[in-house]
């Protein structure tokens, strides 16, 4: 990812892999592991890192997260 901001739609893109990290209902050391490593290597504002952070500890729904994805080639990802 460039050092451009993210757009909206490819925020959502990632909200929505880490609602998936979550969908059966475990999340492993590994997921854990990766979604720690996208914080540190995605240039996200601080307002996108506390909410991912959040996401992270309480789950959110898929489906509404990939509603959020409004561009089509980031739902292709």
């Amino acid at each position: 990812v460039s050092k451009k901001d993210l757009t909206e739609s490819q925020f959502y893109m990632w909200r929505t892999l880490f609602a998936v990290a979550h969908a059966d209902d475990r999340v492993s050391s590994e997921e854990v592991r990766f979604m720690a490593e996208v914080l540190e290597d995605v240039p996200f504002t601080e307002s996108q890192r506390t909410t991912l952070n959040s996401d992270i500890k309480n789950p959110q729904n898929p489906e509404l997260m990939f509603a959020g994805i409004t561009d089509s080639h980031d739902q292709a990802v």
